[in-house]
């Protein structure tokens, strides 16, 4: 009976663990008009099956990326998506999979890296065409 209680300990123990991860998402957004990069700060959202989730936002200027961290209560289960917003240029949404560190078993982490380039707008792409033929005039 002992090694039952002990064994149901030792599962819902290493359940709870893994059901309350800590997951880190490093994001690089690039800019189809490069002079952007560096200027435009995205607007980032995760959710979960429509639902936002809040996160901690750090930035790494070596880098260029972005970190979002934050925890989830059931990643084995989590729809992620990201949604990445910028002024003149189209929103993008990509499905997140994160994954535990392949190189450190013993992290209980779960982490995604994502690169995007944002596409200008078509009213942002004229108006940039028709600045640059005024001041070349």
């Amino acid at each position: 009976m002992v090694s039952v209680l002990f064994l149901l300990a030792m599962l819902t123990g290493s359940v709870a663990a893994a059901d309350n991860a800590t997951c880190e998402v490093g994001v690089l957004v690039s800019y189809q008009y490069s002079d952007d990069n560096g200027r435009i700060n995205p607007t980032l959202e995760i959710t979960d099956s429509g639902t936002g989730i809040e996160y901690n936002r750090t930035y790494d200027p070596s880098s260029g990326y972005t970190k979002l961290i934050f925890q989830h209560s059931n990643i084995s289960a989590a729809n992620l998506t990201l949604t990445v917003r910028a002024p003149g240029y189209v929103t993008v949404e990509r499905r997140l999979n994160l994954t535990p560190n392949p190189m450190d078993p013993r992290d209980t982490g779960y982490y995604a890296s994502i690169n995007l380039v944002l596409n200008a707008t078509e009213p942002y792409r004229i108006g940039r065409e028709l600045t640059e033929k005024q001041i070349s005039s």
